[in-house]
């Protein structure tokens, strides 16, 4: 399941990241199009709005390579639940400190 959530974040970036490229797309035809028309205030519109898109294209790219980074720290060792009732337990790691937790689907003792 962590992994399914993992591969969702993925492809929600990008998704995300292909919408904006979209836009770019659309917003450079734009900017075409009032340079074509000899509308500079226009074109000049579409150029600073197509950097911002770009910038936050970068942003959202670098955010997905932070969740990749993050994702490839965890460590997914499980102890499962037997007759001593133990729980599942997950240990993520970074260059700091270790983390353990329970999941939440631990066995009643």
């Amino acid at each position: 399941m962590i992994q399914n959530n993992s591969q969702n974040v993925l492809a929600a970036f990008d998704v995300l990241i292909e919408e904006i490229e979209d836009a770019l797309r659309s917003i450079h035809k734009a900017g075409a199009n009032a340079l074509e028309d000899h509308n500079y205030d226009r074109a000049q519109k579409a150029i600073e709005y197509a950097r911002r898109l770009i910038v936050l294209r970068e942003k959202a790219a670098h955010l997905k390579g932070e969740w990749k980074d993050v994702e490839g720290t965890f460590s997914g060792h499980a102890e499962f639940c037997s007759e001593n009732s133990t729980c599942t337990v997950y240990t993520a790691t970074n260059e700091h400190e270790e983390y353990s937790f329970k999941a939440k689907s631990c066995c009643s003792p």
